[in-house]
């Protein structure tokens, strides 16, 4: 799967309904930066025959006033 992801415009399309890709870090993985600065990172498990994906995204301004 991150063979194929590894595609500019595969990744893209598999990333669609969350943006559009920005940049992509290709170190221990696919981590995938999308333009509004959400990162989604997939790595393949170092114990088991599965897919992890990490998600971050920065908290606003007006988020860390509220909390």
């Amino acid at each position: 799967m991150i063979r194929r992801l590894e595609d500019p415009d595969t990744l893209q399309q598999f990333l669609a309904p969350f943006g559009t890709v920005a940049d992509v870090d290709e170190t221990n993985g696919l981590r995938a930066r999308i333009q509004n600065d959400e990162i989604i990172h997939l790595r393949p498990s170092g114990n088991a025959p599965e897919l992890r994906c990490y998600s971050e995204r920065r908290q606003t301004i007006l988020e860390r006033r509220r909390s």
